[in-house]
C-alpha cells in the first residue's frame, strides 16, 4: 500500500503478473496478489507468526523493499511484528493490493505507516551524540560559545546532559562547541568515542547558569559584538536529540558568521522516527518558554532579534510569536529582523491564521521551501494530503502575505538532505555570507544607494528568490 500509488501510474504497456504467498502456519489457504513486474524488484519476504496474524486480523504477503529492510530488522521488528525474515529470498515485485478489494487492516495501515516512517529522510538525528568535553591541543579548529536554553528534563548521563522528558522550568547552559576545519562548509561530523579533533565535533566547555547569570552572560556578549547588538536564536526541529541541536547551531553559527550572540532554544523532542506525534504535543508544550525567552531577550541590551526555526520548530516560533502579539508585546515583536523559518512543516492554512494574528510582522520575513523535500511529503500523506508551507506549493500566497520564499529545490545539498539544504547547502552558505559582506560595504559607502538586506540578497539569489509583493510594487 505504501507504494500502491507508483504502481498505479505505471503505464499499462507494462506486463503484470501474479505471485501467490503461502500462508505462514502452513494453512492450504493462499491468498493472491497483483505484483508489478518492473517495480521494485529487490525486495525480501517478510513471514509472521500465526498468532501475530490472527491477532491482527492480517492476511499474509507483507513484502518490504530491501532499502527498508535494516530498519525493520531491528527494534521495529521485533518490538511490532515478531516476522521471521529471509535474507537473500528476493521477489520479482513488490504487491500492489489484494485482489478481494477489501480495505487493508489496522495492522497492515500501522505497517505501512511504520514503514514510511523508516523511511524518512530528515535533517534530524536518530540518535543522540555524545557531549564530550576535550581540550584541543591544535589550531585544527575553533570553539564557539553558544548559550543553551531548554525546557527538557536534566538526566544524570553526563554524556547527554538532558533527555526527551518535559520540564517545568527553563533550564540554561553555557556551551562552548569544538568545530573543525577539516570538514565540508554544511556539514556536522558527531563525536566518537574517541573524537578526532581534525574532523569531528565536540564541546570544550560546558557550564550551567541560573536566570541571573544568563542575563548578565549575555550583555556581555552583546558588548564584545560592538554597534549591532543582536541575538541569533536557533529553534531546532522534529527528532532532534539536545547534542545534535548543540552541534547544528555551532555549525551555524560557524559556517554563516553572523555578527550576532548566538542562543538555542532546545525544546524536548524525542529523539526517534516514531516520536512525531510526541514532538508535536511537546511543540505545544514549549511554546511558553520561548515567549519567556523571548522576554528574556528584550530586556536585555539586545536591539534586534534573528530568529531561525527549522521544520516542526516552525510551529514553535509562530505560536510564540502569536502569543506575544496575543499579550500586546508589540515592543518585541518589532526587534525581531529577520524571521527566517526553514522547511516549515506547518499547514497552509494555520500558517496564514498565524501570520494574520501577528500585530507586527517582522520584516524581512523570509521562508526557505523545496519542491522535493520527502521530510514534508511525509508530513503531507500522515495529513490526508493536506500540503505543507516548506513544499513551496504556495508560493504567490506567501508573497501577497509580505514573505520573501527562497526556493531551494534545485540548489546543491552538500552532506544533507533536501530538508536539511538551508543548513548544509554550501551554495547557499556562500550566497549568505556574500550578501552580508555587500550590505556591510553599502553601509559604509556614504554615497551608495542604501538597500534594504533582502534586496541585497535578492542580488545574489537571482532565480531562487521570491520577493514579497509589497517589495516588487516599489
Amino acid at each position: 500500500q505504501a507504494f500502491s500509488e507508483g504502481v498505479r501510474s505505471l503505464p499499462k504497456s507494462i506486463s503484470r503478473q501474479y505471485h501467490t504467498l503461502p500462508h505462514p502456519g502452513g494453512r492450504k489457504r493462499q491468498t493472491k496478489f497483483q505484483m508489478c513486474a518492473q517495480c521494485y524488484p529487490n525486495v525480501h519476504l517478510v513471514q509472521l507468526s500465526c498468532r501475530t496474524v490472527r491477532d491482527h486480523n492480517w492476511r499474509p504477503g507483507l513484502v518490504t523493499p530491501n532499502a527498508v529492510l535494516t530498519s525493520l530488522d531491528t527494534r521495529m521488528a521485533r518490538s511490532l511484528m515478531k516476522p521471521y525474515f529471509q535474507p537473500g529470498r528476493k521477489l520479482p515485485a513488490v504487491p500492489l493490493r489484494a485482489n478481494r478489494g477489501d480495505s487493508p487492516s489496522r495492522f497492515v495501515q500501522y505497517v505501512n505507516l511504520s514503514v514510511l516512517l523508516s523511511m524518512l529522510m530528515t535533517a534530524c538525528s536518530t540518535a543522540p551524540s555524545s557531549l564530550l568535553l576535550i581540550q584541543p591541543t591544535s589550531d585544527a579548529g575553533a570553539s564557539h560559545q553558544v548559550l543553551v536554553v531548554t525546557s527538557r528534563q536534566p538526566i544524570d548521563d553526563p554524556l547527554l546532559r538532558y533527555g526527551d522528558g518535559r520540564a517545568e522550568s527553563l533550564s540554561y547552559n553555557d556551551v562552548a562547541i569544538w568545530v573543525p576545519d577539516d570538514r565540508n562548509p554544511g556539514s556536522v561530523s558527531y563525536p566518537s568515542s574517541t573524537p578526532k579533533v581534525q574532523k569531528e565535533f565536540a564541546i570544550t566547555e560546558f557550564q550551567q547558569l541560573d536566570t541571573s547569570s544568563f542575563a548578565d552572560t549575555l550583555d556581555q556578549r552583546l558588548e564584545r559584538i560592538g554597534p549591532s547588538k543582536a541575538v541569533f536564536v536557533f529553534v531546532h526541529g522534529y527528532n532532534v536529540p539536545y547534542s545534535n541541536g548543540v552541534y547544528r547551531i555551532g555549525q551555524l553559527v560557524a559556517d554563516f558568521e553572523a555578527d550576532a550572540v548566538p542562543v538555542h532554544y532546545s525544546w524536548p523532542s524525542d529523539g526517534h522516527t516514531l516520536g512525531y506525534l510526541y514532538d508535536r504535543d511537546s511543540v505545544q508544550f514549549s511554546r511558553d518558554g520561548f515567549v519567556d525567552l523571548m522576554v528574556q531577550i528584550s530586556e536585555s541590551d539586545a536591539e534586534s532579534i534573528f530568529i531561525m526555526g527549522h521544520s516542526m520548530g516552525t510551529l514553535l516560533v509562530m505560536e510564540g510569536l502569536r502569543q506575544l502579539s496575543l499579550m500586546g508585546r508589540d515592543d518585541i515583536l518589532n526587534t525581531v529582523s529577520p524571521l527566517v523559518l526553514a522547511s516549515p512543516d506547518i499547514d497552509v492554512d494555520v500558517f496564514k491564521r498565524q501570520v494574520g494574528k501577528l500585530s507586527t510582522r517582522p520584516d524581512p520575513f523570509i521562508v526557505f521551501v523545496a519542491s522535493d523535500d520527502g521530510a514534508l511529503k511525509f508530513s503531507e500523506r500522515l495529513r490526508g494530503g493536506h500540503a505543507r508551507v516548506g513544499e513551496g506549493l504556495h508560493i504567490p500566497t506567501l508573497q501577497n502575505l509580505g514573505i520573501a520564499v527562497i526556493d531551494l529545490s534545485n540548489v546543491e545539498l552538500g552532506d544533507g538532505s533536501q530538508h536539511s539544504a538551508f543548513a548544509s547547502s554550501p551554495t547557499l552558505i556562500r550566497i549568505m555570507q556574500q550578501a552580508r559582506l555587500a550590505q556591510q560595504t553599502l553601509q559604509s559607502a556614504d554615497d551608495a544607494e542604501q538597500k534594504s538586506p533582502l534586496e541585497t540578497l535578492s542580488d545574489f539569489t537571482s532565480g531562487l528568490i521570491h520577493l514579497p509583493e509589497r517589495v516588487l510594487d516599489e
